[in-house]
């Protein structure tokens, strides 16, 4: 019995650290947590993505070093996982994955991944 009672004190010990720590934290709405930050980064080669939405549009930039850029931009369609942007340029949609980590989101296109972070 005193062994059974020692676990059920070290159970409840580490419940009660794991529940104050910040790892309990979840992104309870990643579509939300998405749209309403503005992400960005600056890769090593000197490249720089920024992604951002307005309403139903979202833009999509990449500027390289040597300062020429490609945007994607136009209606955007969301759900929890994923994104499309139709650009009104080439009329092509192109859809992206993402998993939100607080301040950092990863993006999937095809098979690459990029973290942006919130700016």
């Amino acid at each position: 019995m005193r062994i059974f009672s020692k676990i059920i004190i070290c159970v409840s010990m580490l419940t009660l650290i794991f529940l104050s720590s910040g790892c309990s934290e979840v992104v309870t709405n990643s579509a939300d947590e998405l749209t309403q930050s503005k992400w960005s980064v600056q890769l090593d080669n000197g490249n720089k993505i920024a992604l951002d939405f307005d309403g139903d549009k979202a833009s999509l930039s990449v500027t390289l070093f040597d300062n020429k850029s490609i945007t994607l931009s136009g209606l955007c369609e969301l759900s929890s996982t994923a994104f499309v942007i139709h650009d009104e340029n080439t009329k092509i949609p192109y859809a992206f994955t993402y998993i939100v980590h607080f301040d950092r989101v990863e993006i999937v296109y095809g098979e690459n991944t990029v973290s942006l972070y919130k700016s």
